[in-house]
């Protein structure tokens, strides 16, 4: 088998297409989702076919965002050539917090 390295070290936002997306249950992890996407860089490269997982409470944050046709913001890192979900863009999240409770006053 052939290591690369990773792409990042830690945890930040990145833009990903989504072009399929399934829920799977497994003994040791419960449910969790697992698809594929094109990653979209900041610079305009795009690293095409890569897996992307979310398990636990990313999971249940993101499960209804990630749909297959989607081009979504989350934030997110790479582990062993695999994407991994740690839950929606904070930036979108804290803005879409400031605007209910701008509804709600």
């Amino acid at each position: 088998m052939i290591r690369t390295k990773p792409v990042q070290k830690k945890d930040s936002t990145m833009k990903i297409k989504i072009t399929s997306v399934e829920t799977r249950t497994s003994e040791k992890a419960g449910e969790y989702t697992v698809g594929k996407a094109d990653v979209l860089k900041a610079n305009g490269d795009v690293l095409p076919g890569k897996t992307f997982m979310a398990f636990g409470k990313p999971r249940e944050a993101t499960k209804g965002f990630l749909r297959a046709g989607r081009t979504v913001t989350v934030r997110a890192m790479f582990k062993n050539n695999t994407v991994m979900v740690l839950g929606q863009d904070p930036a979108k999240v804290k803005a879409k917090a400031e605007k209910a409770a701008a509804k709600a006053a």
